[in-house]
């Protein structure tokens, strides 16, 4: 109960802040953007394009959101309530997977109609999504302020963008196996493509390993950065009123 809170209590907020209604005229922005390109065009662009923003929509608004609540002392409350660190990252990865599948699964459809191979659609969404959700959390922890974060998210975003050389043919190398984003472009090609079902193996469990480090990372730094300084907070508040 108190975890559904949580991701209902995120959903609000979000909800309140406009992020669906943002999302929902991109989605169709979006959608009528495709429909008008070529059909080999629109193939070549329809994993970017869907990688790119829905389902990295929890990386790019994870670090304001995580800092508005610090600046208003929002974790003071969370932090010494009985919410624990594992469902306070589970609602914020759930939150923002449930807009970007919501924006994602409308694209895809409106681009492609029913016919799509789903499995590798949906698979390829919640993985991806909630791992950069995840990188997001991680960076935000480590950031002492906005602009810091903006710089650690910027060279995290150029590492992890440079599978699109090899999506487009500039750069051939078998290293950008290594990356998560070549996983997620793999499971988002196969939406309209066939593919080899090794390389579907291989990008569901590379975005798995990648997925369980993460969280333990996002445990870790969470825990040090922004759960130990409200502890911290609340003991020094408390000895001084005594």
């Amino acid at each position: 109960m108190r975890l559904l809170h949580a991701i209902r209590m995120d959903m609000l907020l979000q909800w309140r802040q406009g992020f669906y209604a943002v999302y929902g005229g991109l989605t169709v922005l979006y959608i009528l953007s495709m429909r008008f390109l070529p059909e080999t065009i629109r193939i070549a662009l329809f994993p970017i394009m869907l990688f790119s923003d829905p389902v990295m929509i929890g990386f790019y608004f994870i670090g304001g959101i995580v800092l508005l609540e610090k600046s208003q002392r929002v974790h003071s409350g969370l932090f010494t309530m009985p919410l624990r660190l594992q469902e306070y990252i589970i609602a914020k990865v759930v939150s923002l997977l449930v807009l970007a599948l919501g924006s994602s699964l409308l694209i895809a459809v409106g681009t492609w109609g029913l016919a799509i191979n789903w499995l590798p659609l949906l698979t390829g969404v919640i993985l991806s999504s909630s791992l950069f959700t995840l990188f997001g959390l991680i960076c935000v922890a480590y950031s002492r302020s906005l602009n810091h974060y903006l710089m650690l998210s910027a060279g995290v975003m150029a590492l992890t963008s440079s599978p699109f050389l090899h999506h487009f043919g500039i750069v051939n190398s078998n290293l950008f196996y290594f990356l998560p984003t070549k996983a997620s472009l793999v499971l988002l090609d196969s939406v309209v493509l066939s593919t080899h079902w090794g390389y579907l193996l291989y990008a569901v469990g590379f975005l798995v390993i990648c997925m369980v480090v993460a969280w333990f990372w996002a445990l870790r730094v969470l825990r040090n950065h922004i759960v130990y300084p409200v502890h911290a907070d609340a003991g020094k508040h408390a000895s001084a009123k005594v």
